[in-house]
């Protein structure tokens, strides 16, 4: 069937069906193999997959039956699921741009779901910024495309756009640069439109075209006038709204079903005589007639992935850590002779650490004993007023386990990282102070203080370049402080006030 080789091979989910391509290159690429799983009507729902078991069912039977089972495969993400940003970093050391870009997507970045996966392509540097495209999707639906096709019996090796693996398609049979470019491509399902600037996709939109049902792709009455007025209106947001008239969409590219594509092809040049537009076909990759290059098209892009060198991967970090993990073995044998010598070094000051978070912790247990002394006056003084016993509760439920949440803090510490001082405010309000080794690790650390069990919120306050003396320098480079709000102690509100801790 497919053999080896998983780095050339393609896979597309949609309602169409599954569709995995793998090429083969000889003077040029070409189609070597194609298989197309159809899928039951109702298994995709607002673009997205309704019922994974079903679906894993389905793949894996198919992954058997086709004898794929291990191969490697790059897969794409349904577009209208992906949001595309440009942002601009204020920084040029590409040490530090995927942290600050990591920090940037967790902190400032409006998204329309939580805990984002993301990836960036650095766009140039202006004087002392650096300007990226970034593309974030949902890491709960990536890993849940992710489980469902690998427990099918397939190892996914990257996640991209259909976006980027159509151009990267086109790229490979003709020298498009993809500067002021539409790129529409026409399935029976949807329409999905790209507008490139500069050779990326900085603007998605997916149209649903309802009630299709011509089997060869064609476009009703109704149809095509929606989509052409859709795009007229996308032409005058890209040049108005995007680039504030600096630059205008002066050509566009149509793909799909010959139908349904010459159709609309006609419309537009009509519609939008200002604009070169033309229809692409991709049957060059097509030298055996049996397979249909246009009908599998975005996995003939995926399939060349592995050529890209600037492409995108919304692989979960874990997974590609895991992918990696053999190379860091070999890497970390290298330089384990120079680790032994700085095992002592770093034994003495890590007992020094702990006799300091000891200390730590002496202190805010001392800080709760005089705000339990203080509310314990409070209530003698209003003694004819309230009941002892409802004074003993509240006090219990104003407690914090001073130990607990400070085991908690340190547990979720990234590799390297210190807590440098802690402050508590009988408002329920923890400051931090932490040292770090990179811009990644801050952002890190900023997920997990959201997701502690004490925690109400979490916010980064500033993370800046640690003072030259503090901490070992070869694992701390970076100074960031936190603020937390701790959750409400069932019971009632805390009393005014603050205390504060610090090594």
């Amino acid at each position: 069937m497919f053999g080896s080789g998983g780095k050339t091979i393609g896979l597309t989910l949609d309602p169409s069906g599954a569709r995995l391509v793998k090429l083969k290159k000889k003077k040029s690429w070409e189609i070597e193999r194609v298989s197309v799983l159809p899928l039951p009507p109702g298994l995709f729902e607002e673009d997205r997959i309704s019922d994974y078991a079903e679906a894993r069912s389905l793949l894996t039977e198919w992954v058997k039956a086709e004898k794929l089972q291990g191969q490697s495969v790059t897969l794409s993400f349904p577009t209208s699921h992906v949001i595309v940003r440009r942002l601009r970093i204020q920084s040029t050391s590409e040490r530090d741009l995927a942290g600050l870009v990591a920090l940037e997507v967790e902190t400032t970045l409006h998204l329309p779901f939580e805990d984002p996966l993301h990836d960036f392509i650095k766009l140039g540097i202006e004087g002392e910024s650096t300007h990226v495209l970034v593309f974030a999707a949902s890491r709960q639906l990536i890993q849940s495309y992710t489980d469902m096709v690998e427990g099918a019996g397939l190892r996914v090796s990257g996640i991209e756009l259909s976006a980027t693996a159509l151009a990267r398609a086109i790229r490979e049979l003709q020298d498009e640069k993809f500067e002021e470019t539409m790129l529409i491509n026409l399935d029976a399902s949807a329409l999905e439109i790209y507008m490139f600037h500069g050779g990326h996709p900085v603007f998605l939109k997916t149209i649903a075209l309802y009630g299709q049902s011509d089997s060869d792709g064609a476009l009703n009455e109704t149809q095509l006038s929606e989509v052409t007025a859709e795009i007229a209106r996308m032409l005058n947001f890209y040049q108005f709204s995007i680039h504030e008239g600096n630059a205008r969409i002066t050509e566009a590219l149509i793909v799909g079903s010959d139908q349904g594509r010459n159709q609309l092809l006609a419309g537009l040049q009509q519609s939008q005589p200002e604009v070169s537009i033309r229809a692409f076909s991709f049957d060059t990759y097509a030298t055996q007639h049996t397979y249909s290059a246009d009908n599998n098209r975005v996995a003939v892009g995926l399939a060349l992935w592995h050529q890209d060198k600037k492409r995108i991967n919304l692989m979960p970090r874990v997974d590609r850590d895991a992918r990696l993990y053999p190379v860091i073995l070999a890497v970390s044998l290298a330089v384990w002779v120079l680790a032994v010598a700085a095992v002592s070094y770093y034994y003495f000051d890590n007992k020094s650490d702990l006799r300091a978070g000891e200390t730590t912790i002496a202190q805010l247990n001392d800080q709760i004993a005089l705000l339990q002394s203080g509310l314990e006056a409070k209530n003698s003084q209003q003694s004819g007023q309230t009941n002892p016993l409802k004074a003993i509760e509240d006090i219990r439920g104003h407690r914090r386990d001073a130990i607990a949440i400070l085991a908690e803090l340190e547990s979720k510490l990234p590799s390297g990282g210190r807590l440098q001082s802690v402050s508590y405010s009988s408002l329920g309000q923890i400051g931090l102070t932490v040292q770090l080794s990179d811009y990644d690790s801050a952002s890190r650390y900023l997920f997990d203080l959201k997701h502690m069990s004490f925690a109400a919120s979490a916010q980064l306050q500033s993370v800046a370049q640690s003072p030259a003396g503090e901490g070992p320098a070869v694992l701390v480079s970076k100074t960031a402080i936190y603020s937390l709000d701790m959750k409400k102690p069932e019971g009632g509100e805390g009393d005014d006030g603050t205390a504060d801790a610090a090594q």
